[in-house]
């Protein structure tokens, strides 16, 4: 990786990219995007705590050997670059009752849009986490179910518990180095790759993930 870093993106997959070359040993780590950059919570924390550098706005020319090379004719040395720069949805399909907000699907707390047969969850609602997604499901699933049985949805909104609270009486929280990729890669909980292990019903504090038995196929 060398010692030289920068990040193409200032958002949490950025931060998360560059706490880890830090990990890996990178002493100088400069993270470049073109507006303010929208990370925020522990990957922010965890890049500042690297000593990333946060540079904006600018805008990116073009990738060389030597490094980065901004619209400015500025140069930012590098030996690895990495490019993590989100995407915003693609909304044109939409039909003209849907009402949208700065690039995202504008809906309520039921994730109903502004036509009453159309819901939106994920990332076409706002950037996000896997498990917000389907837990956003659970609640529009939810109220569907209710509208065609005629009944009020009696879906109870969860609480969000605090993260701070999450990290001390959840889990064991603690980084640790690896000695290799395939040690990193064993430690990851994955997600759409169920090994019927548990963890995620056992570990989610709101209650997204559920096991629920399979009979034998005969």
């Amino acid at each position: 990786m060398g010692e030289k870093v920068v990040v193409i993106g200032a958002g949490n997959v950025g931060c998360d990219a560059a706490a880890e070359a830090a990990r890996l040993g990178a002493k100088s780590i400069t993270l470049i995007d073109v507006q303010k950059p929208a990370s925020f919570g522990p990957e922010r924390r965890s890049a500042e705590a690297a000593g990333a550098k946060f540079i904006w706005p600018r805008v990116v020319q073009v990738i060389k050997k030597t490094g980065v090379q901004l619209t400015d004719s500025e140069l930012i040395p590098a030996d690895t670059v990495i490019i993590a720069v989100g995407d915003t949805p693609e909304l044109s399909y939409l039909p003209e009752s849907i009402t949208t907000k700065k690039g995202f699907i504008a809906v309520d707390e039921k994730f109903q849009t502004s036509d009453e047969q159309i819901y939106a969850i994920g990332d076409t609602v706002k950037p996000g986490l896997l498990t917000e997604a389907i837990g956003a499901g659970r609640v529009a699933a939810s109220a569907i179910d209710g509208i065609l049985k005629g009944k009020m949805d009696t879906y109870d909104n969860v609480p969000v518990i605090d993260f701070a609270r999450i990290k001390t009486q959840y889990f064991d929280a603690r980084e640790t180095g690896v000695a290799d990729v395939k040690s990193c890669a064993a430690q990851c909980a994955s997600c759409g790759a169920c090994r019927d292990c548990g963890f995620c019903a056992g570990a989610c504090p709101t209650g997204v993930w559920y096991m629920v038995e399979n009979k034998p196929l005969e």
